[in-house]
């Protein structure tokens, strides 16, 4: 009985633990408990260190910067509004591919059909999805045959 209750009051700690860290409870000895479940004091290091940790909330907005979940999604809707508001013919040999500082990164699949968007698409395109995303976002257009 004794094993089953020292692993019950390890888990209580161990809950107890994740709460503080998740910032439901304020626990008044949070530094005993982390030193305690750590199996050593690290408060000195962190110090010495600077290091604070990082709230749930914090990490996930450097991870957001991080990962680029922003522009990843951003290119996902482009590439939906290009095959909805472009012309079939020039969707049918064209991809958007990238959206780098203001510019759309087109693949064509052949050079005919690059010399013929660029001659004879380009300003509609690029009129369509700024009409689409607004100016600041698609400020240029950029193709290339891949």
């Amino acid at each position: 009985m004794s094993d089953l209750s020292e692993h019950l009051a390890e888990r209580r700690k161990s809950l107890e633990l994740l709460r503080v860290l998740q910032g439901r409870i304020r626990d008044p000895n949070l530094d005993q408990t982390l030193s305690d479940w750590r199996g050593a004091n690290l408060k000195e290091a962190e110090t010495e260190f600077h290091f604070r940790p990082k709230t749930l909330k914090e990490t996930t907005r450097l991870l957001k910067g991080r990962l680029r979940l922003e522009q990843r999604k951003q290119e996902t809707e482009i590439l939906s509004v290009w095959n909805d508001l472009i012309d079939p013919n020039i969707t049918r040999h064209s991809q958007p591919y990238r959206l780098a500082k203001g510019t759309l990164m087109v693949k064509v699949s052949s050079n005919t059909a690059l010399a013929e968007i660029v001659r004879f698409h380009r300003k509609d395109i690029l009129t369509t999805m700024q009409s689409a995303y607004g100016k600041s976002m698609i400020r240029k257009i950029s193709f290339k045959v891949g």
